[in-house]
C-alpha cells in the first residue's frame, strides 16, 4: 500500500468540511506491520520534551505496540530536518512512517 498522501492540511475549512474521507485507507489495506500511530511525529524538538528525548511509541495495524529508540532506524533524523509544520512538508513524514514499518 502507498503511504497515503493526503493531508488534512491540506484541505481549506470548506473541502474539510465537505470531505467525504472515502480517500482514507481503512484497516484491512494495511499490512500488520504497518504503523499507524504514533505519540511523538512532528519536530526533532518533540523528542527531547517527549520519553526525554529516548524515542517514540509506535502502534502497528495488527495491534502490537513497541516503543522505538531513537537509534532504531532513521526517523530521529528526518524529524530535524523539519523546518517548520506543513504540506510543504508530507514527503519528509511519510519517510518516518516508512521508517517506522520496519
Amino acid at each position: 500500500m502507498a503511504v497515503l498522501s493526503l493531508s488534512l492540511s491540506d484541505l481549506t475549512d470548506a473541502e474539510f468540511n465537505g470531505h467525504d474521507f472515502r480517500d482514507l485507507p481503512i484497516l484491512t489495506e494495511f499490512k500488520s506491520n504497518q504503523a499507524m500511530l504514533a505519540d511523538v511525529v512532528r519536530y526533532g524538538t518533540d523528542l527531547l520534551e517527549a520519553h526525554k528525548g529516548t524515542g517514540v511509541n509506535v502502534l502497528k495495524a495488527d495491534g502490537s505496540s513497541s516503543f522505538r529508540g531513537i537509534s532504531e532506524g532513521d526517523y530521529e533524523s528526518i524529524l530535524w530536518s523539519i523546518p517548520n509544520q506543513g504540506s510543504n512538508q508530507n514527503a519528509l513524514i511519510d519517510q518516518v512512517w516508512l521508517d517506522f514499518d520496519e
